[in-house]
């Protein structure tokens, strides 16, 4: 894992794992929704264009927690629009027994685990040295960091864009889906108000 550690999608990865957003959590599902958008509003497009950069109450969430949508438009006008999608919250980490309190921490989780009785297949995984493990890695924070690292390289080079790149990240799929609910209405709406056609969504 040496060899991935300075690059930049390497270090998204470490930080959406290092938020606990269990689900349903007000304070941690709001934290990495922040994080998200906190990363993406720096970045020069959209500072350009901040009206492309959305962080959207739940409707009617008794948690007030929030999705992220953004999109990076292409340089000719088109309706036609990618969207990715993929969901921050995790579920708890009581399955990881007594390392829980180092499974949001991926490589001193990954440290440690190797003292545990783990499967043949996952140990021979973890003595590869190409595996990491802790909580939600997997499920689904390697595609949200992916997801967000594609749109982060989309908003610094719209210009190779043909058609629009949407990204869409939902809180509480782990328990009853209100996030996705949420966003289908947006994307809905959306689209009438922009005029857009939405080629495909891809899950993350």
């Amino acid at each position: 894992m040496k060899s991935y550690a300075d690059r930049e999608l390497y270090r998204l990865l470490m930080d959406l794992a290092g938020i606990p957003s269990i689900s349903p959590s007000s304070e941690r599902e709001n934290e990495i929704a922040r994080f998200i958008y906190g990363t993406l509003a720096v970045l020069p497009y959209f500072r350009e264009n901040p009206s492309d950069l959305c962080l959207l109450p739940l409707e009617g969430d008794a948690l007030e927690r929030h999705l992220v949508f953004a999109i990076v438009r292409a340089p000719r006008k088109t309706p036609d629009t990618v969207i990715v999608a993929g969901h921050m919250d995790v579920v708890d980490a009581q399955a990881c027994g007594s390392l829980a309190p180092w499974a949001f921490e991926p490589e001193e989780y990954t440290k440690m685990i190797g003292s545990t009785d783990i499967s043949p297949e996952a140990r021979r995984d973890l003595e590869t040295g190409e595996w990491l493990f802790g909580r939600g890695l997997s499920d689904m924070k390697s595609g949200v960091a992916a997801g967000l690292h594609l749109l982060m390289d989309a908003a610094r080079n719209p210009d190779s864009l043909e058609a629009n790149l949407a990204a869409l990240f939902v809180p509480d799929e782990e328990n009853n889906s209100s996030g996705m609910l949420s966003a289908s209405s947006y994307l809905t709406r959306f689209r009438k108000e922009e005029g857009l056609c939405y080629l495909a969504c891809v899950e993350l």
